[in-house]
């Protein structure tokens, strides 16, 4: 049986849902009546299919991991596209994305990450000491969360990527930063951007798809300037073994040139593999920008709303680190405070509410409870109305959820935060170190205070992610 829905109109598809402007809203209207698996249209294509509950979408995560190719235009713009497919992971499908996956993966595992004469916790650390020292500078003042927290997160990633780190005052790429932000904002799956592509040739401006273009082409460029460094301080290196691996961009240039390798029609070789590579960046640098500064600011913005969490997680972290001693990795076992609010936020914010659309097999239909999906469905997780069904009290801000007599429990309820099946976000252990030691270094050194009577969690605002609005706090170092 095919899963039930509201109406279509030729053409327009489902009128509430496209005449409103929070696709999420209307997903949740349609959820609460026809159930957690349930189909819509949206604008001109054929009837979508929406997953929103725990187990239906455990079952589906690994039967339908395709990519819908009404994104391939911009994949001809900006990642080395033909219009039928997809550099990189996260437009990829088949065997190229196979074969991407099984490359990142390999490479961002904890034995391979060490930069140099760093490991990646040290970046980290390092990092969040730099974001420390700025906000020191600025005790007191009524200060709006954004920017600070998108480079912090974005230099971590970049010293993975290409080795190097730039300022948190960098104008260039705090302009680069506000540019995406703006197409996070911008855009939503049900919009012009997604569903009439074609538009961008007759009014880019009015639509919006500039706003991609300066986006996407920023990104690009700030890329393919590092892959042009890599190259050519290797071509000035006269022995191969003085070739040092040192940085994800070292690491793909290795494999695209390894003579040994017999497999040249891979993805992974050649001028196909150099267009891989520039294009795993490219989503590598993004998915910072868009998702992890996010987690960020919804984590400061809990803590200022409520201060009894807050100061339960800073009690803790004055017990375990004696001394004012820095916040480590080996720390995890011990503060389960700390761990049971970071995911506690990442419950409740739900950043990646509704994911990117995939695509059921071509050559067969997949099903998915009492539910029969045709082959080549577009195909929507609604994480956001799955998280909300799953917990008991979810509007309430409660990080004991994820405590056990004191200690920090995991709960597989919440395993969609980094997404589900082989179509996880391959970064997700690099992600959850990173928040573990931003956020225990940043709470241990400052209290977090509202900058106005009231905030709100409830307030938020759905593009592409699940943002908060705009709102200041004030820190006060300890």
């Amino acid at each position: 049986m095919f899963p039930p829905g509201p109406p279509g109109l030729p053409l327009l598809g489902h009128f509430k849902t496209m005449m409103r402007p929070d696709l999420l809203k209307s997903f949740m209207e349609i959820h609460a009546k026809f159930g957690a698996v349930f189909s819509v249209n949206l604008g001109p294509r054929k009837r979508a299919v929406v997953i929103g509950s725990v187990d239906a979408l455990k079952e589906a995560a690994d039967k339908i991991v395709g990519r819908s190719p009404n994104m391939n235009w911009m994949n001809v713009d900006y990642r080395n596209g033909n219009g039928k497919d997809a550099r990189g992971i996260t437009y990829s499908t088949g065997k190229e994305w196979e074969e991407q996956r099984q490359f990142l993966h390999m490479r961002l595992s904890l034995k391979e990450l060490v930069l140099g004469d760093t490991s990646l916790e040290q970046v980290i650390m390092n990092e969040a000491f730099e974001l420390r020292s700025d906000l020191e500078k600025r005790e007191g003042e009524d200060v709006e969360i954004g920017g600070e927290f998108t480079l912090t997160a974005v230099n971590v990633v970049w010293r993975l990527l290409a080795g190097k780190r730039f300022e948190l005052d960098d104008k260039a790429l705090n302009e680069l930063v506000s540019n995406v932000r703006k197409k996070v904002s911008r855009f939503n799956y049900k919009g012009d951007y997604f569903l009439y592509p074609w538009l961008r040739h007759v009014a880019p401006g009015p639509l919006g798809f500039n706003v991609v273009k300066v986006a996407e082409t920023g990104m690009k460029s700030l890329v393919e300037k590092a892959v042009s460094k890599h190259l050519s301080d290797r071509a000035r290196t006269t022995r191969k073994s003085d070739i040092v691996t040192k940085d994800l961009i070292d690491a793909f240039i290795n494999k695209t040139t390894d003579a040994s390798e017999t497999k040249m029609e891979s993805s992974l070789q050649g001028e196909l593999g150099m267009q891989s590579m520039n294009a795993v960046c490219l989503d590598m640098l993004s998915a910072t920008i868009e998702k992890m500064s996010l987690t960020l600011a919804w984590t400061f913005l809990a803590m200022a709303k409520y201060t009894e969490a807050q100061k339960s997680v800073r009690e803790e972290l004055d017990a375990v680190l004696v001394g004012r001693r820095a916040v480590t990795l080996n720390d995890k076992v011990r503060l389960h405070r700390l761990r049971a609010t970071i995911l506690e936020v990442q419950r409740f914010a739900c950043i990646n509410a509704i994911t990117m659309e995939r695509r059921c097999p071509e050559d067969e239909d997949v099903k998915v409870g009492s539910f029969v999906i045709p082959r080549g469905t577009d195909v929507y997780f609604n994480y956001y109305a799955a998280q909300r069904d799953a917990f008991e009290r979810p509007d309430d801000f409660d990080p004991s959820r994820f405590l056990v007599k004191g200690k920090f429990r995991s709960d597989s309820r919440a395993d969609l935060i980094y997404g589900l099946g082989r179509r996880d976000c391959p970064g997700k252990a690099i992600a959850a170190d990173f928040l573990f030691l931003a956020i225990g270094t940043l709470l241990q050194h400052f209290e977090v205070s509202p900058a106005a009577d009231s905030l709100s969690m409830e307030a938020a605002e759905f593009g592409l992610l699940r943002e908060p609005r705009p709102f200041k706090v004030s820190y006060q170092r300890r």
